[in-house]
């Protein structure tokens, strides 16, 4: 959330399954790509990723995270994922 905003501030979510919970700042190596998140396009993605984080010497200090911004109804190709792996600062 923006920074005009703190979690006593923000409305609560009409879903219960949402939680907002505070999260410490932290540095990530991020890929995009759209369509699908099917296993293998993870799976592709995060291989990208490793590697490029690998090639700038950066270091990795945790596991890869799935991002996925739309909802089930958006087409395949207007749909906006990424994969996130956390890097030291």
């Amino acid at each position: 959330m923006p920074s005009v905003y703190s979690l006593a501030t923000l409305p609560e979510p009409n879903d219960p399954e949402v939680k907002l919970i505070s999260v410490a700042p932290a540095r990530f190596v991020v890929v995009r790509f759209s369509g699908t998140a099917r296993k293998e396009n993870v799976e592709a993605n995060t291989k990208k990723l490793v590697g490029f984080a690998k090639a700038q010497h950066l270091r990795m200090i945790g596991p890869a995270w799935l991002a996925q911004y739309n909802p089930p109804w958006t087409l395949w190709f207007m749909r906006r994922n990424e994969v996130l792996i956390p890097v030291d600062h």
